[in-house]
């Protein structure tokens, strides 16, 4: 069994396959481009006994690729940002693509209680909702302020007052949206002081599985 660990970027892929023992077999860098799940797969090959370290695995440039692992049943790990980071200090390691990959790949060996990963199409409806709804509310907000601005009787307050009210309907519609798609994902979040389908929604979409994060300990 193998480990590898994945530095995503938007432009480049860089790989690290470990053995068990941490022992590095390989290490290489990828162009992030249309072929790069082929180009990663076909390096993975000589390794079929395999398992994914995968650093910040919800971002969108490495979509293409957690959606042909999961295809194929593929154990994927992800490994949060903080966590490397952690590991490299503690090394006292400068920052290079490949020495980053291999990292991950230690901090998932070292890490057994770290999540897997499953990207869903929940999820992915939820991230799309959850942004829709933030670009929308900024663009309501900037509405608001420009109908402030205008003089009473101006012929642009009509309009702009009909932008608002459908901005207004849409967001209404995403947000319900978006609260049930968290009642699918993790129903107990809404439970939670303070958390709203709008908080747990970007919680959801953006962090993933929050059963990732330990509690701290009460001050």
């Amino acid at each position: 069994m193998v480990i590898i660990g994945v530095a995503p970027h938007p432009a480049s892929l860089t790989l690290a396959v470990l053995e068990e023992t941490g022992s590095v077999l390989l290490a290489r860098t990828v162009e992030n481009d249309e072929s790069v799940v082929e180009r990663v797969l076909a390096l993975a090959g000589a390794y079929p006994q395999r398992h994914w370290a995968i650093e910040g695995a919800g971002n969108s440039f490495i979509t293409p690729l957690i959606r042909a692992l999961a295809a194929r049943d593929e154990a994927i790990t992800d490994v949060p940002p903080g966590l490397t980071s952690q590991c490299r200090s503690k090394r006292g390691r400068k920052k290079t693509d490949k020495i980053a990959a291999g990292i991950i790949a230690q901090a998932a060996l070292a890490n057994s209680e770290l999540p897997t990963c499953r990207r869903d199409e929940t999820r992915e409806q939820l991230k799309r909702c959850s942004r829709t709804r933030q670009r929308l509310a900024t663009h309501l907000e900037a509405e608001r302020m420009a109908l402030s601005r205008l003089p009473p009787g101006s012929p642009l307050r009509e309009p702009i007052e009909d932008l608002i009210a459908s901005l207004q309907g849409a967001i209404e519609t995403i947000t319900g949206r978006i609260e049930r798609l968290v009642k699918e994902l993790q129903p107990l979040l809404l439970a939670q002081a303070g958390v709203g389908p709008v908080v747990a929604g970007v919680v959801l979409a953006e962090a993933g599985d929050v059963r990732r994060f330990r509690r701290g300990s009460p001050r």
